[in-house]
């Protein structure tokens, strides 16, 4: 008896059972979805504009010299801002007859500043000389947060001369150069690779005779970065959720719902305004906000499904029944769809 009074005598009322076993589906599905996603991050941030690799034989008249980066800490790593604040040590290896170390010591950054340079430091290992400069270097490049929540980045760290050209010196390094081992937990974050490439910086002076280019060296030093945890995501969607789910519960109530679930669908705007200083700050769209549309326009179906139903006799509760199913289906493709092409 108490079952018909959801399905039977014309009542429009959905079983409370019904919508929580398609709830349960869709959270199971959404949660895997996430889940493979973040185990199969992907970085978008691109080499530094006009860098150009090169390989590692080199010219015989051009001089190689190795180049290492040694990162000790980070005073700063804020990737919503894009800006990294960190201490470490640059270094070269090069053989005693090759480029004078003054000239060597006038490296810098690509996208980035020296704020300070201690004096080298020198020491001598059989045929090579070894110049170590402690450093403290700030990084700005801009970051891709296409993903956010769920992103996961590249940060680029480009020790660059502009004192050589490229047909002068050429930088020779390779991951054993490299060493970042520094906790990132603190910032919620965790390094998961580090990448090591060599080439040169080619600017263009005039587009019309592309003879005419500047070129130097350049050490590209990077790592690939992960969130260490969900909490980010966890604020974001289960509100959301919790909002959707809350606004189809308003179809399995005898009474008119239209008002209450107009209600609902207005806490999802208002909860994005609460949650806006969390998202960087971007000239796009990032994923964050397309979970807010998708869940904007689910909740909005139902309230349609909530009037429609309401206001014609001839619909019933399995009605309501097919369009649950049908905006349920709907918000899963559009999820796995925004998840395959990010």
């Amino acid at each position: 008896m108490e079952n018909s009074n959801y399905s039977c005598n014309g009542s429009k009322a959905v079983s409370p059972v019904f919508q929580l076993i398609l709830i349960l589906i869709n959270a199971l599905a959404i949660t895997a979805m996430l889940s493979y996603r973040i185990r199969h991050s992907r970085v978008h941030e691109p080499p530094p504009a006009h860098f150009h690799a090169t390989s590692a034989d080199t010219d015989p008249k051009i001089q190689a010299v190795r180049a290492g980066l040694h990162i000790d800490h980070f005073e700063t790593f804020d990737t919503k801002a894009s800006d990294f604040t960190f201490f470490g040590t640059v270094w070269f290896e090069t053989a005693p007859h090759q480029p004078t170390l003054d000239r060597l010591g006038r490296f810098n950054f690509e996208s980035g500043t020296i704020l300070d340079q201690r004096p080298a430091t020198i020491s001598v290992v059989g045929d090579k000389v070894i110049a170590q400069y402690a450093i403290k270097a700030r990084i700005t490049r801009p970051m891709d947060h296409r993903l956010f929540p769920i992103d996961s980045h590249r940060l680029y760290f480009g020790v660059a001369n502009h004192d050589f050209s490229s047909d002068e010196l050429q930088f020779s390094s390779s991951t054993s150069d490299f060493s970042a081992d520094v906790p990132l937990a603190m910032f919620g974050w965790q390094k998961v690779n580090e990448q090591v490439a060599c080439g040169v910086k080619r600017i263009v002076i005039d587009e019309h005779d592309m003879t005419n280019v500047i070129e130097y060296p350049v050490a590209l030093f990077s790592i690939d970065i992960v969130r260490s945890g969900v909490q980010y995501l966890l604020l974001i969607l289960l509100p959301l959720l919790f909002i959707f789910y809350l606004a189809l519960f308003t179809l399995s109530a005898s009474a008119q719902t239209a008002g209450i679930t107009a209600s609902v669908m207005v806490a999802i705007p208002g909860y994005r305004i609460v949650v806006q200083s969390l998202v960087p700050s971007a000239g796009y769209l990032v994923l964050s906000d397309y979970l807010f549309f998708i869940f904007l326009a689910a909740a909005g179906s139902v309230f349609l499904v909530s009037i429609i139903t309401s206001a014609s006799p001839s619909l019933t509760a399995r009605h309501r029944q097919y369009a649950i199913v049908a905006i349920h289906l709907a918000v899963l493709t559009a999820c796995g769809y925004l998840l395959a092409i990010a």
